[in-house]
């Protein structure tokens, strides 16, 4: 068991038990957040032959090292690959697959908490299912987050584009309305500035100079992968979840939208945007 002890140092202290009743503390570690641990087991590329400890926090903030059934010895500094609103993600263990899933509590954290959600029958929500795996990247090793396949068994009626050029003032999605979209995107970033979608009034924005990705005013400092930026978005009634470059990145903004705006937009501000492939596809409820 991980605890987030407040009194000593702001450590995470370790204990083991054989019966649930007496504990052992066998070990500590500093972590950058303070509270909602969580620890888990990865293979390394898929290789189940080596494989290495995460330790993480409420903030998505993590730390890959080594663990003996009683010590933690960290091999990196904290890092994160969890951006936004979503909070306190804990893991799900011996999923039959073998998959390490985790869901995390979108909140509102403006002033209020249940601002915007006069009339509804809850207060805030839970994130998508996502898919954890431990990747080598640039730098390192690094988690990548990924929603998981099930959801497209949710999907209705798909449109795709393939090789297109816009720009400013053009839309291809000029028509779409809808509540319910999970889209898929690669953009070819090298002759445009800014560009994006627009959600229900809501925009995911990239701004090439500064390589900042912007989901709803939640930002995350995110590079093109030789020239082009994946996104792949999940619009809910009461959310926007991102993930980049697949799985580099995951960025969530938790929102009460106006329930008179259901337009979807593409646009560019400056620059000729190059889209590789787009696609979007309808989604229908979990409930169905």
């Amino acid at each position: 068991m991980s605890v987030y002890d407040v009194t000593n140092n702001g450590q995470y202290i370790l204990y083991n038990s054989k019966n649930l009743i007496e504990w052992t503390e066998t070990g500590s570690y500093q972590a950058a957040g303070h509270e909602c641990p969580d620890m888990f087991e990865l293979p390394v590329d898929g290789d189940a032959s080596n494989k290495k400890w995460i330790i993480w926090t409420g903030n998505g903030n993590y730390r890959i090292g080594s663990f003996d059934g009683k010590v933690f010895i960290p091999e990196t500094e904290s890092m994160s690959s969890y951006y936004g609103d979503s909070y306190a993600g804990q893991s799900f263990s011996n999923e039959p697959d073998g998959r390490r899933v985790n869901i995390g509590w979108l909140r509102d954290h403006r002033p209020g908490y249940d601002a915007g959600h006069i009339g509804m029958p809850f207060n805030q929500q839970m994130s998508l299912p996502l898919e954890l795996t431990l990747r080598t990247g640039t730098g390192g090793l690094r988690l990548f987050i990924n929603p998981i396949d099930e959801l497209k068994s949710l999907r209705g009626e798909t449109t795709s584009w393939d090789n297109l050029s816009l720009n400013p003032g053009g839309n291809p999605l000029e028509g779409t309305q809808g509540d319910f979209y999970e889209i898929e995107v690669e953009f070819d970033v090298q002759n445009a500035e800014e560009f994006g979608f627009t959600l229900r009034g809501r925009t995911v924005k990239y701004t090439v100079s500064t390589n900042t990705l912007n989901c709803d005013g939640k930002e995350v400092t995110i590079s093109p992968k030789n020239g082009k930026l994946k996104l792949h978005l999940f619009l809910d009634a009461t959310s926007i979840e991102a993930v980049v470059n697949d799985g580099w990145a995951y960025i969530s903004s938790f929102r009460v939208f106006d329930s008179e705006d259901h337009e979807i937009s593409l646009y560019v501000k400056e620059g000729t945007l190059r889209i590789n492939s787009l696609e979007v596809h309808e989604m229908r409820s979990v409930w169905d």
